[in-house]
């Protein structure tokens, strides 16, 4: 619960004003109401996300704040937009899918290879859905080692045509996997709010 001070025209005036006794005060709410409202919206790292936000405000002095809407309700909007657009940038950073699915796709069809077991398993699923003749270009490609023109004249195909189809699975495959990270994150993330107090 936040304090009775935080919607006060005098602490808001001081934020604004950049007086540094009200942005410790704010640092305290923050602790205090902001982190657990994050990490009940099920955000990673919510400690991470309060300091981040919070030096934002600092920075701006909160000049996006509405006087005449709730202080307390607007600045857990936006605590919860700053936790969006980290994941959405932790998300578009994520390359790694794309680069390990050689490794990966030999992973899954070597049991010797120990591998990073979880994301072959989240691979494997998404092999699942391609049809054969995907997954042949990507078995001679990724396991054998084959250059395109090499796979082009395996499969009586072109090496231009062979080359935009192995690029375009490999943007699909990452699609789905980071899809079914997604998925998978959100499964833990609601199983642990299920099972904290």
């Amino acid at each position: 619960m936040f304090g009775a001070f935080i919607n006060s025209d005098e602490f808001i005036a001081n934020l604004q004003a950049g007086v540094t006794a009200a942005f410790e005060l704010l640092w305290i709410e923050g602790v205090r109401n902001v982190i657990p409202f994050l990490r009940s919206a099920g955000f990673d790292d919510p400690e991470d996300i309060w300091q981040d936000c919070w030096l934002r405000l600092f920075k701006t002095n909160c000049r996006g704040y509405d006087p005449s809407k709730s202080f307390p309700k607007w600045l857990l909007t936006v605590a919860k937009n700053r936790g969006r657009d980290r994941e959405r940038k932790e998300k578009r950073s994520r390359t790694g899918p794309v680069e390990d699915i050689p490794e990966l796709l030999f992973a899954v069809t070597d049991e010797n290879n120990s591998g990073d077991h979880k994301r072959a398993a989240l691979l494997d699923e998404a092999l699942g859905t391609l049809d054969p003749d995907d997954r042949e270009i990507l078995r001679l490609g990724c396991e054998l080692g084959l250059k395109s023109p090499e796979i082009a004249r395996r499969l009586g195909s072109s090496c231009v045509a062979i080359r935009k189809r192995k690029s375009r699975l490999l943007r699909k495959l990452k699609r789905q996997i980071l899809r079914l990270e997604d998925n998978e994150r959100r499964t833990r993330q609601q199983t642990t709010r299920r099972d904290s107090p």
